[in-house]
């Protein structure tokens, strides 16, 4: 990232200097080639795809939210913890790659690295908002398991009550996990990092300890409950019994899954990376071919990982009709409300639109 960071800065200047255009084209091609491209990928990822992915992102889990509201689904557990869900990725969108993106193309210093307590606040809380998605997913992969391999205890354990509940101790959970970096982040040369070489034993474990606990864990749990419920879907062909004891459309099960897939997908090279970066020897770094291509899997992995808070609306949309049926109703009444303002704010025509309304609400 100091990296991208330089070579943004390299640019900008390029483009507001052209005296030192000459100059920078030729320190580019000085340049390996390997790390050209890898340059020319970030900067097309960073700063022309991630603020696409932010936009997109935020108007889709807000689409998403305020349909499962709608009563059909607003008691459901599966709804809770889908609103849940994308007002987590709404402030990930928000917090984490809109503020990163603005400081590389505005060039400014993120607060987080200005003081100790800036620093330490900040870890704390990105790791709430961050790694509660994951914990969700779990909590949505277990409450579909429940209702389809046990549709009678479902009634009780699947319910809007219990739904809250296992987010509140989702969350009283990731506080407790968390809660490390208050003493364990600081400012160094660097930037806000643990310090590698204090012989401090919360320092030493407890990057492991939450490393399992944020992603290895809880991806595993995804893993084995999705893979029971596709099972017990494609082999025992009972959905239809579930859904008519529990109340809830196939449609919900298949997106649901749908989605535990794309997140298990795009999250688990990331954390994969975080591992290799955490254990990888210094030797390996200081070759410039193993760290261009380290550099290039890891702008990739965190791609992938772009895509899962943006994704939500876009897997209801394609596997759940109950949701399409939903989004044409908003859009529809958005239409409507605006032809009611255009009638109003026209009054010649408004002969006109009355008898067209009348003759098509004839059949009512």
């Amino acid at each position: 990232m100091l990296q991208l960071h330089t070579m943004l800065n390299e640019t900008n200047e390029t483009m507001s200097e052209p005296t030192i255009c000459e100059e920078c084209e030729t320190h580019l091609y000085e340049q390996p080639e390997d790390r050209r491209l890898i340059d020319k990928l970030q900067v097309i990822l960073y700063l022309y795809i991630l603020p696409v992915l932010i936009v997109t992102g935020i108007v889709g889990n807000v689409v998403t939210c305020y349909i499962l509201r709608q009563p059909m689904l607003r008691k459901r557990s599966i709804s809770l913890y889908m609103c849940a869900y994308s007002i987590s990725n709404i402030l990930v969108l928000i917090l984490n790659s809109g503020i990163e993106w603005f400081g590389l193309v505005f060039d400014k210093t993120h607060f987080m690295h200005l003081s100790d307590t800036g620093c330490r606040v900040w870890q704390f809380v990105f790791r709430l908002i961050t790694y509660s998605g994951i914990w969700l997913m779990v909590g949505m992969a277990i409450d579909r398991y429940i209702n389809i391999y046990h549709p009678i205890k479902a009634q009780e354990l699947c319910s809007a009550f219990m739904a809250k509940v296992a987010i509140l101790l989702i969350m009283i959970g990731l506080v407790v996990v968390s809660i490390h970096a208050m003493w364990t982040y600081e400012i160094l040369p660097r930037g806000c990092y643990v310090d590698k070489n204090s012989q401090d034993i919360h320092r030493i474990i407890w990057p492991w300890v939450s490393g399992v606990l944020y992603s290895t864990f809880p991806l595993l749990i995804i893993f084995i409950f999705v893979s029971l419920i596709l099972l017990r879907m494609c082999w025992k062909h009972r959905l239809c019994q579930f859904q008519s004891l529990d109340g809830i459309s196939s449609d919900v099960t298949y997106t649901t899954v749908v989605l535990a897939c794309v997140y298990f997908s795009c999250n688990t090279p990331a954390t994969v990376m975080n591992f290799v970066d955490y254990t990888i020897p210094l030797s390996w770094v200081s070759d410039p071919e193993t760290k261009a291509r380290l550099d290039t899997a890891r702008t990739l992995t965190q791609f992938l990982a772009w895509i899962n808070p943006t994704c939500l609306f876009f897997v209801w949309i394609l596997f759940s009709r109950y949701f399409r049926k939903e989004v044409k109703a908003l859009c529809l009444s958005c239409n409507r409300e605006n032809g009611d303002t255009i009638e109003l704010r026209s009054p010649k025509h408004h002969n006109v639109s009355t008898n067209t309304c009348d003759s098509e609400d004839t059949p009512l």
